[in-house]
């Protein structure tokens, strides 16, 4: 059974056996030929790097269009402490909705201090495709919140422990972000909060990540 690292900027597992990893491209930042090489990617536009948009939704539209091995659309979301105006967060935000929802794809989303905005438009839009916040690190009470709205977590090497027993088991994956280290160790990390045996949890997100993709 393998270990999955649903999110990451590294490429400290890229030679691991029995890891299956989604390198995650930055459209705006990263190269998309790059990425092209991976059995698995994803790729958005992060709310920090929005730059021309009509040729970021374009490029990323032709990926989706072109690469059955990208999974998933983001990072996308929104962020009131860093990036481009919140206005255009959200104008971008909404059209990486609308592709996910078109192209049948998960949505992983990176979210700073706009809670409230994030779940307005998860009502208002009622999506059919999985939101997944990645790197989770807030508190119990907010992934209570989320999680009573069909949303699911993404933990990497800092979280609550609270926050992942609230999400465990069905609603929590692993990542490794940027941190340099092998999914391995956020795996380990989960398993103690949870006082669980390495073992159970490998199945459980195992099964979750064939859920979500349908693998």
């Amino acid at each position: 059974m393998n270990y999955y690292n649903l999110h990451t900027h590294c490429t400290t597992d890229d030679h691991t056996v029995g890891i299956i990893t989604i390198h995650n491209c930055l459209i705006g930042r990263d190269r998309p030929d790059g990425f092209l090489a991976y059995p698995f990617f994803s790729a958005g536009i992060h709310p920090w790097y929005i730059e021309n948009v009509d040729k970021q939704l374009q490029q990323l539209e032709t990926l989706l269009e072109s690469h059955a091995q990208l999974l998933l659309i983001g990072e996308a979301g929104l962020d009131k402490l860093k990036g481009a105006e919140l206005s255009l967060q959200q104008t971008v935000f909404e059209r990486q909705i609308a592709l996910s929802e078109a192209f049948e794809k998960p949505l992983l989303i990176h979210c700073v201090k706009a809670w409230d905005e994030l779940l307005a438009l998860h009502k208002s839009i009622k999506p059919r495709m999985p939101w997944i916040i990645h790197g989770f690190r807030g508190s119990a009470q907010l992934a209570e919140q989320l999680l009573q709205h069909g949303f699911r977590l993404s933990f990497g090497t800092r979280f609550h422990p609270e926050a992942l027993r609230m999400a465990w088991p069905e609603h929590c994956f692993a990542e490794t972000d940027d941190a340099s280290v092998s999914v391995l160790t956020v795996y380990r990390q989960m398993a103690a909060a949870l006082s669980l045996d390495e073992a159970t949890l490998k199945a459980e997100i195992a099964t979750n990540f064939r859920q979500l993709f349908t693998l």
